[in-house]
């Protein structure tokens, strides 16, 4: 009897059929364009959420400035022609899903029959500053028997309902959200009266607010509900991992140098008949290996010249906190430690860092640095990756859901540790809890360290463990 395969549908349907008209489309100009198209629709696939924009697919591989800017086009095309609510609804959803008014909020809001049977030819992206606007006066409305409102009210209220500024700029802009109120006022949605000027919604604003609002306080429960259980996921995972991976080896007997190859052959497999070379050509093996005895080694955190080109601020910190830190070039990753022993001989702890402000996070994302340095932290051939990311949730040019996304793939796919912290201060805590952690750990009196040939760029030894 055969088994029943289960077909997932597939989330984001409408990316899906673009790409691949225009993966056949390149195919039928014979383009190289249709291997460009045929990974990026691979890759969206794989995705099991849903993309409520173009600019989201940045957090997938193969998704570029280009092809992202082409799905925003073409889902702006699409919006304007179906009046979809992008990412909270399907077509036709404000029609279904708007409960007919009663006479008395007929009464109440002055509803037309000619507005209420009136095509919404324009609906704003969720969590948009359009959005927010409506969203803000049609609150007002409901609330006070005058309907108008000043820019400096609708501001203050406006900004708890959207992802943009309202006051400041976006990076490399000189627009604030409010710059959207002139839209709004073009579209015959929202009406400016007076000098000084005060706002409110015309009926035809009136009418699209309402089924905004509807649409608001039925899922700003699920959301947060959402967000809180991510974050916690997130950070109790986290917790799980670091726990694990810091988990000390067995006691195994300390090994004599003639039992060197075998006591290796444990953790990194031998031939058999390079054991045998060993005890032939000696010598070879002991260029190539390297002990530390108990109490003749410092650890070493090494921090990248990156970290510190705005100043020392960092490595004053960390020595503060009695920590050994030197600055050094690091050819990959932010942070990493290091034994030396008196004879300036030195091994790498297993263990490296790559850490990212919120805002840095969005900016390697969109330009392609966050997929290339993941493949390069995962080819140094350290196994412990770690990745610090630090909250600053201003100037964001990316959604924080989205971000939150891709340190889930991080965790979750590249099989890296993820770390969340609330700030630069916190970030310092953190490093210095695990210098003193890795101190305890391969500091022990019992204990005794080898090495064996490893890729990481800087040196071409390794630390291992054993304790007696």
């Amino acid at each position: 009897m055969k088994r029943a395969k289960v077909k997932l549908k597939c989330p984001n349907p409408l990316f899906k059929q673009w790409l691949e008209e225009w993966r056949d489309e390149a195919i039928d100009r014979n383009s190289d364009l249709k291997h460009v198209y045929e990974k990026a629709l691979k890759s969206l696939k794989k995705y099991p959420l849903p993309l409520s924009s173009g600019k989201e697919c940045f957090v997938l591989e193969y998704f570029g400035p280009k092809i992202c800017s082409q799905l925003d086009f073409k889902l702006a095309e699409y919006q304007k022609k179906e009046s979809v609510l992008v990412g909270t609804c399907e077509i036709g959803i404000l029609e279904n899903n708007s409960s007919p008014g009663t006479k008395k909020e007929k009464k109440e809001y002055n509803f037309d029959k000619e507005a209420e049977k009136k095509k919404i030819d324009y609906v704003p992206t969720t969590r948009s500053s359009s959005y927010a606007i409506l969203i803000a006066l049609y609150i007002n409305h409901i609330n006070n028997k005058t309907a108008e409102m000043t820019k400096s009210e609708l501001l203050s209220k406006a900004q708890d309902f959207t992802d943009t500024s309202m006051f400041k700029p976006q990076p490399g802009s000189y627009y604030t959200g409010w710059n959207s109120m002139s839209q709004l006022v073009k579209k015959q949605l929202v009406e400016k009266r007076g000098n000084p000027p005060k706002f409110c919604l015309t009926i035809e604003g009136l009418l699209l607010a309402k089924q905004l609002h509807i649409l608001h306080t039925n899922s700003l429960n699920e959301v947060k509900n959402t967000t809180v259980k991510q974050s916690e996921s997130l950070k109790s995972s986290t917790s799980k991992v670091i726990t694990r991976k810091l988990v000390l080896p067995p006691k195994i007997d300390c090994p004599t140098p003639k039992e060197m190859p075998e006591v290796l052959s444990l953790t990194h497999p031998i031939a058999t008949n390079e054991a045998e070379k060993y005890r032939q050509e000696p010598s070879k093996y002991q260029k190539d290996s390297l002990i530390f005895l108990p109490k003749t080694f410092k650890v070493i955190l090494l921090v990248d010249t990156q970290e510190t080109c705005k100043g020392d601020e960092i490595v004053k910190e960390l020595k503060s906190l009695g920590i050994l830190v030197e600055i050094r070039k690091l050819s990959v990753g932010d942070f990493t430690w290091i034994c030396r022993n008196s004879s300036n001989q030195e091994l790498v702890l297993p263990y490296i860092i790559e850490r990212k402000r919120l805002d840095d996070l969005a900016k390697s994302i969109k330009d392609g640095r966050f997929h290339e340095q993941k493949f390069r932290l995962k080819q140094c051939g350290i196994p412990n990756c770690i990745y610090l990311v630090e909250n600053y949730k201003e100037h964001l040019s990316l959604p924080l859901q989205t971000l939150l996304q891709a340190a889930t793939n991080t965790q979750i796919i590249d099989n890296f540790t993820v770390k969340f912290t609330a700030g630069y201060k916190e970030s310092i805590i953190y490093l210095s809890h695990l210098s003193s952690l890795f101190n305890n750990i391969f500091s022990p009196p019992t204990s005794i360290g080898w090495c064996c040939q490893m890729t990481f760029p800087l040196y071409t030894i390794f630390l291992l463990l054993a304790t007696a």
